[in-house]
């Protein structure tokens, strides 16, 4: 299935600092793409075709960008409906372990690093940074469901990391697609 999309606005790819990445997470990314859009009315269909582009390319399985790129549409829909920001950005990040989206309000870059992300629980209170919202730590898992975070300015983080096993998906697909016809040899 071919699928089109019409970018007007066109979006800004930015590379982070490599410093910045490794202090932000658990595992050094085999790829990491970001990319910025204007508030437009295409700006969902620009990010979720960004993030399954990027997962393509990032040796991910074509079910799991499918699904990476949904959750990005679900996530910038819910970013540019409750900011006023005039850009969001998206960020996409592969490692050995696990795929992250992040789509955020917040694009500037600062001084003092990454802002300080508060979860927010489903009753909209804000947890403390590094300790999960009440109804995270009851729920157990932290991986595998959109996540919301603030900033006490205001700015809006939705983010969704879920595990996959990058080693087991290389060693799937250097596997033969056909076992040849005895008869054709």
């Amino acid at each position: 299935m071919v699928r089109t999309v019409q970018v007007k606005t066109a979006p800004r790819v930015a590379l982070e600092p490599q410093e910045r990445r490794s202090q932000t997470r658990d595992h050094e990314p085999l790829l990491f793409v970001t990319v910025e859009a204007r508030r437009a009315a295409d700006s969902l269909a620009v990010l979720g075709a960004a993030a399954d582009a990027a997962l393509a390319g990032g040796g991910a399985p074509r079910w799991l960008a499918l699904r990476m790129a949904d959750a990005t549409r679900a996530a910038a829909h819910y970013v540019l409906g409750h900011s006023t920001a005039p850009r969001v950005r998206l960020m996409v990040s592969v490692d050995e372990t696990a795929v992250t989206i992040e789509v955020t309000d917040h694009t500037e870059q600062r001084l003092g690093g990454p802002p300080a992300w508060h979860p927010v629980s489903r009753s909209g209170a804000l947890a403390p940074v590094g300790r999960p919202a009440d109804d995270e730590a009851e729920g157990g898992g932290q991986d595998d469901r959109l996540r919301l975070h603030r900033t006490l300015d205001g700015h809006i983080r939705v983010a969704l990391r879920t595990a996959w096993d990058s080693s087991a998906e290389a060693a799937r697909s250097a596997l033969p697609r056909s076992v040849p016809d005895a008869t054709s040899m």
